[in-house]
């Protein structure tokens, strides 16, 4: 992984496969549930957290005035629809608050504003991509493949369309045909 992450590029890692694959083995690794994994085990994810955490660990020593703040946030999507995994234990700060004064010899300012500067790294572990006449699927277990290979379909488009654009050409990004690809038009912005 680049150092360009802590300089404010976002970067996004997709897990894409049949079920049974290895998908969230790749990312998690084996007996993710377990938190004394051994390092041959360990999937991305916690490597790339480790990994994370060593470099501020060397920025702590260098003589940068930087903060760091990590935040974390873990979504499911089932059947088009979001939930946010740690919704519940999130806190919002709403004390440190922006505040315009102003003083003779500065003229007008902002108090506590500082600069920031912004970057994102996606995991993403998506569903498995069937064919839908091989499972033998009926009733709510067919919506819910139909729902993953529409989803699964939109984004390869969504990718496609990003991937032109960024070679030059110009072509209409359709974010808006699936409602979990609206919700990941951020990631998909890099």
């Amino acid at each position: 992984m680049s150092l360009t992450w802590f300089e404010g590029y976002n970067a996004c890692i997709f897990a894409y496969g049949q079920t049974g694959a290895g998908k969230t083995y790749t990312m998690l690794g084996q007996n993710y549930q377990n938190l004394n994994i051994e390092n041959e085990s360990r999937g991305l994810q916690p490597r790339v957290f480790e990994y994370i955490f060593n470099i501020l660990e060397q920025l702590k020593t260098s003589n940068l005035q930087n903060e760091y703040i990590i935040t974390c946030n873990y979504f499911e999507i089932y059947n088009e629809q979001i939930i946010d995994l740690l919704a519940d234990q999130q806190k919002i700060n709403t004390n440190a608050r922006l505040q315009i004064r102003e003083d003779i010899s500065k003229g007008v300012y902002v108090d506590n504003l500082s600069e920031e500067q912004n970057s994102k790294l996606h995991f993403v572990d998506l569903a498995g991509s069937e064919r839908q006449k091989s499972t033998g699927a009926v009733g709510e277990r067919l919506k819910e493949a139909s729902n993953i290979n529409k989803s699964l379909t939109v984004l390869g488009q969504v990718i496609n369309a990003l991937v032109e654009n960024s070679n030059g050409r110009t072509r209409h990004v359709p974010y808006r045909d699936m409602k979990p690809v609206v919700n990941f038009k951020k990631l998909c912005q890099l």
